[in-house]
């Protein structure tokens, strides 16, 4: 598994690097977004559970972005996702 945080990054940013970095096919799942997407399933979103406000937790999980690796990815496989992702950051950091 990759996960990182983009903390304090704006929807729209961490959309467009998601966007930027499935174009390359590196495809991220982000715990941040609006709705679950697959395994991106937060507390507010679980129906069994009576409405919370956390917002430390809140403040974190919409920062996190996942990638769930198969076991067949070699070193090399991940090392070039790696590089994608942290390509893709540098440009969203270096934007005007």
């Amino acid at each position: 598994m990759i996960q990182f945080l983009l903390l304090d990054w704006s929807d729209r940013a961490i959309g467009d690097l998601l966007a930027r970095c499935a174009a390359r096919g590196v495809e991220l799942k982000w715990f941040g977004g609006a709705e679950p997407a697959g395994f991106t399933s937060r507390y507010d979103s679980w129906r069994y559970a009576p409405p919370q406000s956390l917002p430390q937790s809140d403040h974190i999980l919409r920062a996190i972005i996942d990638m769930r690796l198969p076991l067949t990815f070699s070193l090399g496989d991940c090392a070039q996702i790696a590089r994608i992702i942290r390509a893709e950051v540098n440009r969203a950091h270096n934007q005007p």
